[in-house]
């Protein structure tokens, strides 16, 4: 088993750090885009440029290229969503929020042609998040779903079937599947004005007698869900057949099981920190690799906090909590997951 690491470059960035999950690559020039609390910084080979800055003390939650040309992002705390037709020099208010305690996470936006939705994220209990969705790439929202909870986690698409995943709850969580052409069509009456919202029995609860599940990943032969809860963790694989196998995580993986990145082979999971219990040890966070067929979890990094994984062209970038961004070869990075080996540290 190779031992090669599939990073083929380093890029040291303690010079700003990061502070937040949230990046991407913007499509025009293929140059990473990240925030670091309220700046938006952009990073390609020649270094790093400041695109824009936010108010303090609200980071940036939501950075999203839309197929137009524009620039969606979200603020922490500041109860709006921005958008950039000039590439990142200036924003203006396209969506008010219920309440300032409010955001969207990167993870809750997706597109479902021609429609693009986004859902809030509430600190608040007593608040009830919307799904929203914009006929015109952002420029204009409409409310087009009340969610029973107050977090909307994940909105997905699942790229091997016609299922479009919507993942909410903070008390109770879980995962609702709903065909894309559905949907769409839903949204094209209620943009009509022939419905007021989505019927909630368009939607289908995923594994309802699993609480807690949030997270989703896919790859050509089974769907992936994971948890945040703080007791209690699991995996739940569902083969394309509609079968499923819940698997327990165990020490040394008693972290939650919050991103799926699929390269070809076994899928890498993102294990973040569990919310923290007195008395309770945790183990940092890692990349592993999962076994579907048997639910092993193999650490192809050496207890790293990792800030996020991102695909890109065939390679993977990874930032580190020591603030250096990692960038992978193709066919290494590949061959690394397929055998599960100690590759990536």
């Amino acid at each position: 088993m190779s031992t090669t690491s599939p990073y083929i470059s380093s890029v040291n960035v303690k010079s700003v750090g990061f502070g937040n999950d949230q990046a991407a690559f913007n499509p025009l020039n293929g140059h990473l885009w990240f925030f670091r609390d309220s700046l938006l910084l952009s990073w390609d080979d020649s270094g790093i440029e400041t695109v824009n800055w936010f108010k303090p003390n609200q980071p940036g939650r939501m950075l999203y290229f839309t197929p137009e040309g524009g620039v969606l992002v979200s603020m922490e705390l500041s109860g709006e969503v921005l958008l950039s037709e000039d590439q990142g020099r200036s924003f203006y208010r396209v969506l008010n929020l219920a309440g300032a305690n409010s955001w969207v996470q990167n993870w809750a936006i997706e597109r479902v042609d021609p429609y693009l939705l986004l859902g809030e994220y509430h600190l608040d209990w007593d608040e009830r998040a919307i799904l929203y969705a914009s006929p015109d790439g952002g420029h204009s929202w409409q409310g087009v779903f009340k969610i029973p909870d107050r977090h909307i986690h994940f909105l997905r698409s699942d790229p091997f079937s016609d299922q479009f995943f919507v993942s909410y709850g903070d008390s109770a969580k879980g995962v609702f599947r709903i065909p894309r052409q559905i949907l769409a069509d839903a949204l094209g009456e209620v943009f009509a004005g022939r419905l007021s919202s989505i019927p909630p029995d368009l939607f289908t609860r995923v594994n309802p007698g699993h609480e807690g599940l949030m997270s989703i990943g896919f790859t050509p032969e089974v769907l992936l869900y994971g948890t945040d809860l703080a007791v209690g963790n699991s995996i739940v694989v569902e083969a394309r057949d509609g079968t499923t196998r819940v698997f327990q995580l165990e020490p040394p993986f008693d972290l939650m099981s919050y991103e799926f990145l699929w390269l070809g082979g076994l899928p890498l999971v993102t294990m973040r920190l569990t919310i923290g219990l007195p008395g309770r040890n945790h183990n940092k966070p890692c990349i592993a690799t999962l076994n579907p067929e048997t639910g092993e979890l193999n650490r192809i990094s050496e207890n790293e906090a990792f800030y996020f994984t991102l695909p890109h062209a065939g390679k993977v970038v990874t930032a580190r909590t020591d603030q250096t961004l990692l960038i992978s070869s193709t066919t290494e990075s590949k061959a690394a997951v397929m055998e599960g080996t100690n590759a990536y540290g």
